[in-house]
């Protein structure tokens, strides 16, 4: 293997690993998002199917009595006290850490999204979000929502919205689309679909925190609804992929909602 293989090769594998040394006593700080490959959507052949979210990226430690958030770099972010306390709250003491986006979404009173036969129970955009979605020029549910310490992501595709100018009906929420710690358990190696039913188990969704709907073939349904809330985009995921932080992965591919 040459050098230049063989360092890339060294570099994901560091990036894959979940208990780097250097981790500490800390290991989920040197966790990062998966990312998506570039493998077709269509050459996955055991797919979860969820909306693909337009918010900001976070990982998410409950641990303690305290929350920490940090973003696809691995910086924390600071900020969203409501948000801190509402995730305290749903996890029940349970210690966690999560994978999900900061969003803004409208009240539990708005219509439920209808979500696919797994039975994720998951809050809809409603007409105020779809108002605000479409008005956007295509900009999809769940925009980047900024604490006041620092702006959006480098890179990313939407506006930042500062935390004080919340949109009539729209309000700071996260919502969570992957567990992978729960205690003392790593979750890395558990298959996703397992993963999302420890999900539904762990954290008790309200107001400012929610779970992704999700969807097994066929979807076509699913498509139709999450294309009339704004969605332009779906991820499809390995049903029995395993999570392996910081790593672009085959398994994992973004695409347009399919047209009827």
């Amino acid at each position: 293997m040459s050098g230049g293989a063989a360092g890339d090769a060294d570099a994901a594998a560091e990036a894959a690993q979940p208990l780097g040394a250097d981790a500490g006593a800390d290991p989920w700080a040197a966790w990062r998002p998966m990312g998506f490959g570039r493998r077709a959507a269509r050459s996955i052949v055991n797919p979860v199917i969820e909306p693909l979210w337009a918010g900001r990226r976070v990982l998410v430690r409950l641990a303690a009595g305290a929350v920490e958030l940090r973003d696809e770099t691995g910086l924390p972010l600071a900020g969203h006290p409501q948000i801190q306390a509402a995730l305290l709250a749903a996890a029940g003491g349970t210690a966690l850490v999560l994978d999900g986006y900061l969003v803004e979404l409208p009240g539990l009173d708005a219509p439920t999204m209808p979500v696919g036969p797994i039975g994720v129970e998951a809050p809809s955009l409603g007409e105020s979000s779809r108002q605000f979605v479409l008005g956007g020029r295509g900009r999809r549910p769940g925009s980047v929502v900024d604490g006041g310490d620092r702006g959006p992501a480098a890179g990313s595709r939407s506006a930042g919205i500062g935390a004080g100018s919340g949109r009539a009906g729209l309000r700071p929420a996260f919502v969570a689309v992957d567990i992978l710690r729960v205690d003392d358990q790593v979750l890395l190696d558990v298959p996703l679909l397992e993963r999302r039913r420890l999900l539904e188990g762990e954290l008790t969704v309200g107001e400012l925190v929610r779970r992704s709907p999700h969807a097994r073939p066929p979807a076509e349904a699913w498509y139709r609804q999450w294309r009339a809330f704004g969605f332009r985009e779906i991820a499809v995921k390995e049903a029995n992929g395993r999570y392996r932080p910081g790593v672009a992965a085959d398994d994992w591919a973004r695409s347009a909602i399919p047209q009827p």
